[in-house]
C-alpha cells in the first residue's frame, strides 16, 4: 500500500525547497513503510520544516498529528495517522539535523547531505524523494548500528548493500572515525561477510574509538540537561481510564504502536502496564516515558464503541492535545 501520508509531506517538501534526505533503507518507500522513516535536514532548514509539520494537518485535514517528541538536541519524531478505507495509515518520521548520539557529534548534517539525490526504482526510474550518496548512507547507518551496539541480519544486509554502490567511497569513510587499519579490516571484514559474532566481539572497542574522536561541549551538555527536563515535564505518555473491554484493548493498542506509554487503571485493581498485557505482540522499545515520570490521567470513555470508532476517538483526543501544545510553541 503506497503511503499517502508520507508522499503528501515529501511534496510539500519538494516544494518548498527543504534541503532533506531519507536515510537508511528506503528501497520499499512510499509503500510499504512498517517503520520509522528518517529524515537528516539541513539547520538552515528546519524552522520551516517545523512550520511546514505544524500547518500539514490543515491543509490535509484528513490526517492527524498525534505526537511530537525530542529524543536527542536535533532529533525529533513527529507521528501521523490517516484514515484509508476504514484501517488507519500511521507515519512515524524522525527528522534530524547533525547526527548526535548521547550528545557526541558524530555527523555533520551537511556532510551526510553531500551529493544527495533522487531514489530511483528498480526500473531506474527516479522517485519524488531525495536519498544520500551511497559512502554517506553507509556510513550514517554504520555509526547508527555501532551507536546503538545493536545490529542483526536485516541491518548488516543493508551495509553490505551501500557498501556495495561505492566501496572505495565507503573505505574512506571510515577513515574519519577508525584511523587504524586493523579495526577497518575488522569493520569490513563484518560488513562484507554479515558475520554477526565479530559485531558482538568488536562493536564495544569500535564504538570507544569512536567517540574519543568527539567531545560534548559545554553547550551541548546544557541543551542535554534541558531535553531531559522538558521531558520530564511533558511526559509523551497518558494514563487511559478504560474498562476491559475488547474495544479498548484495540484501540489503547494502537495508540503504543504510535509510541505512547499507556496504562490500564482497572477499579479496585491499581495500575496495570499495558506492556505487560500485551508483551508479546508489541515491542517495549516504544516505551517513551521515563522511568519514575508521572503520566496525566485521561479519561476517555470508549466502552460500547466499535474498534474503529473508539480508536478514532482516542486519537482525536491526542489530535487535539498535539494541536494545542503546538500552538504555544
Amino acid at each position: 500500500m503506497i503511503n499517502s501520508i508520507f508522499c503528501d509531506l515529501i511534496s510539500v517538501l519538494n516544494e518548498r525547497n527543504i534541503r532533506y534526505c531519507i536515510v537508511g533503507m528506503s528501497d520499499h518507500f512510499p509503500s510499504d513503510i512498517t517503520g520509522d522513516a528518517d529524515l537528516v535536514i539541513h539547520p538552515d532548514d528546519l524552522a520551516p520544516y517545523r512550520a511546514i509539520i505544524k500547518a500539514f494537518p490543515e491543509s490535509h485535514p484528513e490526517t492527524l498529528h498525534i505526537q511530537r517528541f525530542q529524543h536527542e538536541i536535533v532529533a525529533f519524531s513527529d507521528i501521523f495517522i490517516r484514515r484509508n478505507a476504514g484501517t488507519c495509515l500511521y507515519l512515524r518520521l524522525d527528522p534530524c539535523t547533525h547526527y548526535l548520539r548521547n550528545a557526541h557529534l558524530l555527523l555533520r548534517a551537511e556532510e551526510i547531505l553531500e551529493n544527495r539525490r533522487l531514489a530511483v526504482d528498480e526500473a531506474g526510474k527516479q522517485k519524488s524523494f531525495y536519498i544520500p550518496a551511497p559512502e554517506n548512507n553507509f556510513i550514517y547507518y554504520l555509526v547508527k548500528k555501532i551507536g546503538k551496539q545493536a545490529c542483526n541480519a536485516v541491518q548488516v544486509a543493508h551495509l553490505k548493500y551501500f557498501y556495495g554502490q561505492a566501496p572505495e567511497a565507503c573505505k574512506q569513510k571510515l577513515e574519519k572515525f577508525w584511523s587504524s587499519g586493523e579495526v577497518q579490516s575488522q569493520i569490513l571484514e563484518f560488513v562484507q561477510t554479515g558475520n554477526l559474532a565479530l559485531f558482538e566481539k568488536h562493536a564495544g572497542t569500535w564504538l570507544n574509538i569512536m567517540r574519543s574522536e568527539t567531545s560534548i561541549p559545554f553547550r551541548t551538555r546544557v541543551a542535554e540537561y534541558k531535553r531531559h527536563l522538558y521531558r520530564g515535564l511533558h511526559p509523551t505518555g497518558l494514563v487511559v481510564r478504560c474498562n476491559k473491554s475488547q474495544a479498548d484493548i484495540e484501540a489503547l493498542k494502537a495508540a503504543l504502536f504510535c509510541g505512547f506509554n499507556l496504562y490500564f487503571l482497572y477499579e479496585g485493581k491499581g495500575k496495570i502496564s499495558l506492556l505487560s498485557l500485551l508483551k508479546k505482540r508489541i515491542s517495549s522499545t516504544l516505551i517513551l516515558v521515563p522511568d519514575g515520570i508521572a503520566c496525566p490521567i485521561v479519561d476517555i470513555d470508549v466502552s460500547g464503541l466499535s474498534v474503529p470508532e473508539a480508536t478514532d476517538k482516542v486519537f482525536r483526543y491526542l489530535a487535539d492535545r498535539m494541536k494545542h501544545r503546538l500552538s504555544r510553541e
